[in-house]
């Protein structure tokens, strides 16, 4: 697993859109990942608004970097949420290296980088009035032991406020107690959150549910298998959401209002959803797999395949704007893409593993001069386009 652009990716959602080749104007005193201010009495870039600023308050980070490998500490803040300036290192003094439930209970109220060592971290996790960035061992191997954070009482596993901003690269969030045993809860419009190389799953409320900006990247929400479903739905988001390169996969219930993905509220920057594979995910309302609310959202190249409709509903809801999609639901479906159904179904990789398989129809589906934002890594980390086009969902086939 591994990055979804090349660029920095940002929970402040314009340097993604424009690594990812989106297209937007700049303000008076604008400034962006490629436009960098020129004020001495501004120099930083306020990357949510694309503004000038004045210098952040705090300690700054030293050494510039790309990932967790390039920095002493083992803690990039690619996201810049932790020291205000995005790809540079946490320094040493700053980070905390854990294996214990009360070590990083003492590190989320004071060190602006923690490593966790594998194993299962039971407690009430909260990010309050601080910056963090928190790093498992599997946002370096793949193939390492996770780290897990459990909760010991109902309600949310991790819950953001006030100005509690946290990025979380190569996390487990699980087993939410209660109807308010969310994954995670960004409880207030002040706090930040950023997820990549994660999962958040078997959580009994639902899996985020995000009042502040968010940015989901190469991540899984849900449960490969009925066991992982979020039951109260996958993702809520009521603020400015950027979501890719991710699985979202049984999520909600019968009775849940929330199935896949729900947007509300009114965000003052921009939404999108892009590269994503929906399966299996339900809710007792229209948009079982992604809702939209009264607000128009474009939803690209993604694929949506057995999403479990009743009588009457559709796959998607609310004024979401569906371009280039693999989908088998003829009501979401509106001839960009592929039309897919149990003659022409998508082929992945088994029963519980929604990878696709060489062959499949969602493969080199999209051309490379198509319309729409480029992600230049699937959720594993391989490059995109793999073929002659760029495939529909969060996976890219490889050879």
């Amino acid at each position: 697993m591994a990055r979804a652009c090349s660029a920095p990716m940002i929970v402040l959602f314009a340097p993604l859109l424009a690594a990812c080749g989106w297209v937007y104007a700049l303000g008076p005193n604008g400034c962006d990942e490629n436009n960098p201010c020129q004020h001495a009495d501004r120099p930083h870039c306020d990357l949510p608004n694309r503004r000038c600023v004045p210098a952040p308050q705090g300690p700054p980070s030293e050494q510039p970097c790309s990932d967790h490998t390039a920095c002493p500490s083992g803690v990039c803040d690619e996201q810049g949420l932790a020291s205000g300036m995005a790809r540079h290192c946490i320094p040493e003094g700053q980070v905390a290296v854990v294996g214990s439930a009360a070590e990083l209970r003492e590190a989320l109220g004071r060190a602006r980088g923690v490593r966790l060592q594998p194993g299962i971290y039971r407690g009430t996790w909260q990010v309050v009035m601080h910056q963090v960035v928190l790093v498992g061992p599997q946002a370096l191997t793949p193939s390492a032991e996770p780290a897990i954070l459990s909760p010991i009482q109902p309600g949310p596993v991790l819950r953001l406020s006030s100005r509690g901003h946290a990025f979380l690269d190569g996390i487990i969030v699980r087993g939410g107690m209660g109807p308010s045993g969310h994954g995670i809860f960004c409880e207030t419009a002040d706090s930040r959150l950023a997820l990549r190389r994660s999962e958040v799953s078997q959580n009994e409320g639902k899996g985020i549910w995000a009042r502040c900006p968010a940015w989901i990247s190469q991540s899984r929400i849900g449960g490969w298998q009925e066991a992982g479903r979020n039951q109260g739905g996958g993702v809520l988001a009521e603020d400015n959401l950027v979501l890719t390169n991710s699985f979202i996969v049984h999520n909600g219930t019968a009775f849940s209002l929330v199935g896949g993905v729900a947007l509300r509220g009114s965000p003052s920057g921009n939404r999108l959803l892009a590269h994503l594979t929906f399966v299996g995910n339900l809710c007792q309302t229209d948009g079982i797999a992604v809702h939209c609310g009264d607000i128009p959202v474009e939803i690209w190249h993604s694929l949506l395949w057995n999403n479990e409709r009743m009588p009457g509903r559709s796959t998607i809801g609310g004024r979401c704007l569906l371009r280039a999609a693999a989908v088998d639901d003829l009501d979401a479906f509106h001839g960009a893409g592929v039309l897919l159904d149990q003659n022409n179904p998508p082929r992945f990789r088994g029963l519980f593993d929604f990878h696709l398989l060489p062959g499949s129809p969602a493969q080199d589906a999209i051309p490379p001069g198509a319309p729409g934002p480029r992600m230049e890594f699937d959720y594993d980390g391989d490059r995109r386009p793999q073929g002659a086009g760029f495939d529909f969902g969060a996976d890219e086939v490889t050879p």
